[in-house]
């Protein structure tokens, strides 16, 4: 019975999101005069592109949802398990950076919609993007330093590369886009990388920690 109810819960939240999220995309399309077909088919379907048209892209926004999953599926886990509030907090908001940066790979939001629609240049989503990757370097450090730490160095390091290699003139490079993609794909998959082994850890140590006790 308590696992019907759970399961009841569960599927309201999930219908009612989605019924939210059709609604949203209506209302958008009635004020904007987009073509409804626009929000619900394919962008290739629409287009006519290749069907390997921004690959590297694709597999980048795929890493990006693992990396959300991984972290809200494991807060939830943690919660449940005592874990110190720091750890919760510092799983919770790699996952929301996670999503942020998602969303804004997903929909270009950086390039197009918040210059267009709210007069946010890119140089200054760029910096508040730094200053929320900062926040979490500085608020968690404790717990980061004991972590597999050289993964988010490494995110840090290939993503300031990618952005350096943006502002360089596109005749400068040869195989521009390939260096500055490129790099910013080794940027997701080492964010990726970090975000899995870090949950992992901090699970794995409540696992240890119960097997521990049911030895004693």
């Amino acid at each position: 019975m308590l696992r019907f109810r759970s399961s009841k819960v569960v599927l309201y939240w999930l219908y009612i999101s989605a019924i939210f999220l059709i609604l949203i995309v209506a209302v958008t399309s009635y004020y904007l005069n987009i073509p409804i077909s626009h929000f619900t088919r394919d962008p290739l379907a629409i287009t006519g592109g290749h069907p390997f048209l921004g690959f590297i892209s694709n597999i980048g926004v795929i890493l990006w949802s693992f990396s959300v999953a991984i972290c809200f599926f494991s807060y939830v886990l943690l919660k449940t398990s005592k874990k110190p509030h720091d750890v919760l907090r510092y799983i919770m908001f790699g996952g929301f950076i996670s999503l942020v940066l998602l969303l804004d790979d997903l929909f270009m939001l950086h390039e197009n919609i918040y210059p267009k629609y709210f007069g946010v240049s890119e140089k200054i989503t760029f910096i508040l993007y730094g200053v929320l990757v900062l926040f979490y370097l500085v608020k968690f450090r404790k717990i980061i330093i004991e972590t597999d730490f050289i993964f988010l160095l490494l995110a840090l390091f290939f993503s300031m590369l990618s952005i350096l290699v943006d502002l360089l003139p596109d005749s400068l490079l040869l195989w521009h886009h390939l260096y500055e993609d490129g790099s910013k794909f080794f940027g997701v998959v080492s964010w990726f990388g970090y975000q899995f082994l870090a949950c992992f850890q901090e699970v794995q140590s409540v696992d240890y920690i119960i097997q521990k006790k049911e030895k004693m």
